[in-house]
């Protein structure tokens, strides 16, 4: 019986992560530089903001590492896989933080619940900015 609800347990709490991990791997295994396809998307210039104007869309993020991350490569990659609708704005605000400010709030919530993303197998822990809170004190 135990090993029965164990099993169980571990389909119902891995299974989930499997179907995303799967589908994460289709998604880079499409992914090409020379496709032809063309979209618009927002990415900064990097310079650091010291407060988000629409506070209700922006999310503050870390990469769970102690080594520094490229950041153009990361702001490419993630702009491309995240697709927003409206685009997005990646800053970085320093101490390896990065400021993600989406222009829709169906972006905000498509992040926020296809969770966890990942940048060279490095998790990155998100927090979504509440009205008040400073970017770089999160």
């Amino acid at each position: 019986m135990r090993v029965v609800s164990i099993l169980l347990f571990v389909e119902l709490v891995v299974g989930p992560f499997r179907e995303r991990r799967d589908l994460m791997e289709t998604n880079f295994a499409n992914l090409s530089i020379e496709s032809g396809e063309e979209e618009e998307i927002l990415l900064d210039d990097g310079e650091e903001s010291e407060d988000c104007n629409t506070q209700d869309h922006c999310l503050v993020g870390r990469f769970l590492t102690q080594q520094s991350v490229n950041y153009l490569s990361m702001k490419n990659m993630l702009a491309t896989v995240w697709r927003p609708m409206r685009g997005v704005t990646i800053q970085l605000i320093g101490e390896g933080r990065f400021l993600f400010q989406f222009f829709h709030v169906l972006d905000v919530i498509r992040v926020m619940t296809g969770s966890p993303w990942f940048f060279n197998n490095h998790p990155l822990i998100i927090h979504l900015l509440r009205k008040g809170e400073h970017p770089q004190r999160v």
